[in-house]
């Protein structure tokens, strides 16, 4: 799987409840997996070659938090977590990851992809987007 081309990992229930991915890619057609975004991550982070907790605790130290940083793979892949729904039990998976080259515009409560498509989250806003990063 090219993850480039991945735009936005949006956790859902499927049919029997259970934590579930669907992979929205840059070009809008989407892809459905029957595991959590975190075991997505976790299998992403495996098949680049990666340590998901020794990147995990690199991003940690830059940014001096450890609660909800971003996935770093490299300068061009960075996927921002934003909380997509409220959780339900105590290990539930209520973050979304967007691709940060996927975001066109963000405002209150959603976001605007590069695809045209809008995301709605329960984030207020977004501290970063792609034409911060160009000022």
């Amino acid at each position: 799987m090219n993850y480039k081309q991945i735009a936005v990992l949006i956790p859902y229930y499927d049919d029997y409840g259970q934590n579930s991915t669907c992979i929205l890619f840059q070009d809008g057609s989407r892809d459905y997996r029957s595991y959590s975004v975190k075991h997505f991550v976790y299998c992403m982070f495996y098949q680049l070659h990666l340590d998901p907790n020794a990147v995990r605790f690199w991003t940690s130290q830059i940014l001096g938090t450890k609660l909800n940083t971003p996935l770093i793979v490299d300068e061009s892949l960075i996927f921002i977590p934003v909380k997509f729904r409220k959780s339900i039990g105590k290990q539930d998976g209520c973050f979304a990851y967007i691709n940060s080259q996927s975001i066109s515009s963000c405002g209150d409560y959603k976001i605007l992809l590069t695809s045209g498509e809008t995301i709605d989250i329960l984030s207020p806003c977004l501290l970063y987007t792609s034409d911060a990063a160009d000022e």
